[in-house]
């Protein structure tokens, strides 16, 4: 993949390098420990190749024959591993632009309006956002193809996204860790494992194997090409799935799934017959996905739950949605703590511009290990 990059924000030049040799790039720290990750030059074609086979594998392909507008919303940070990517791969083939994700909508619109993308390239919240505001009129493109990563993308949103654009958003599973993990092909049965390059393993809480068909509590991986850092066994704390089934187009790599989340957004909430009850966050999107709204956020707070949901329509009841919200937890044996829903414009974005569905309450026991940022 090559990429020219236009953006308002600092984007570090091609020949940055630490030390005159290393590539680096940061996590955002938003589940609480930030990551600083070095990679020689080896290492980081090997990141950039990655990439590379999940735009090749989402029919996205680029060089003098083919010439795309690809538009990007994630992070402009300078440390963030996408400005890094983006700087790296500059070329006259590929124009990339950047937009802060944590913008005010209208100002993404309109940019995109501007553009008009080839490609869209978008966290899993952003996608569900924009599909909407193409749904209403306000967005006006046509992308050829739309990539979607480092979040949950649901049912929703994929529906969503298919029916502004036409075209069914190919999901992507990576951190600044370890590159690419996992993508999706055509057949969008799952994504594929990128079993060459890491050695995935999805464990329980007691670091035992979980088979395929079942959900782990964390996933550890062990990158294959990296030497400069090391990472054997990196505890990533994603809740992932791996099926059963194999996928028609023949790829030899396992298939992951389903991504449902970090085990750091399970929530611990008072149990009806005493004690605590972990709260998965598919209780809230049985909940949430289905209302008439762009968005939506719980936070847990001292005592209560922050419900925020964005962009509600004219079917949005309130009421009915935190009694259905009581029902959920309820049925989870949930005693369930005072809650309240408020309706905002827009969900407010982190350093890194996501918008996590689920903001569980910091614990100062708990370990928590950055991931998929």
């Amino acid at each position: 993949m090559h990429a020219k990059t236009r953006t308002t924000a600092t984007v570090p030049a091609r020949d940055q390098l630490f030390r005159d040799r290393y590539s680096v790039s940061a996590t955002s720290g938003s589940s609480g420990r930030k990551s600083i990750i070095v990679n020689n030059a080896h290492e980081w074609t090997t990141i950039i190749a990655s990439y590379g086979r999940a735009n090749e594998w989402s029919g996205i392909r680029t060089g003098r024959a083919h010439r795309v507008t690809m538009a990007v919303v994630s992070s402009t940070a300078a440390w963030h591993q996408s400005s890094r990517v983006a700087a790296t791969v500059r070329s006259p083939f590929v124009v990339s632009e950047r937009l802060d994700a944590s913008s005010p909508l209208p100002d993404i619109v309109a940019r995109l309006n501007d553009i008009q993308p080839d490609v869209l390239v978008a966290y899993a919240s952003m996608i569900r956002v924009l599909a909407g505001e193409q749904l209403a009129g306000r967005l006006r493109i046509a992308p050829r193809g739309v990539n979607s990563s480092s979040e949950v993308l649901t049912a929703e949103a994929r529906s969503d996204a298919t029916r502004a654009w036409r075209v069914s958003p190919f999901n992507v599973y990576a951190a600044t860790e370890t590159g690419g993990i996992a993508a999706e092909c055509d057949q969008h049965q799952g994504m594929h494992l990128f079993e060459d390059l890491v050695i995935p393993e999805v464990v329980d809480d007691d670091y035992q194997p979980v088979p395929p068909g079942a959900s782990g509590d964390r996933l550890l991986v062990t990158v294959l090409f990296g030497r400069t850092l090391p990472l054997i066994r990196y505890e990533m704390t994603d809740r992932v799935r791996l099926t059963t089934r194999a996928c028609p187009c023949g790829r030899p790599f396992r298939l992951l799934e389903a991504v449902e989340g970090r085990t750091d957004d399970v929530l611990e909430l008072p149990g009806r017959g005493g004690g605590t009850v972990t709260v998965h966050p598919v209780v809230f999107h049985k909940v949430f996905d289905l209302l008439d709204a762009a968005g939506w956020q719980v936070r847990q707070e001292e005592g209560r739950l922050e419900i925020r949901v964005a962009g509600a329509g004219p079917g949005f009841d309130d009421a009915g949605t935190e009694r259905a919200v009581y029902a959920a937890l309820a049925a989870a044996n949930v005693a369930p703590p005072p809650l309240r829903v408020s309706v905002v414009d827009t969900i407010p974005a982190g350093a890194a511009g996501k918008r996590p569905r689920i903001v569980a309450q910091r614990r100062s026991d708990r370990q928590s290990t950055p991931s998929t940022d």
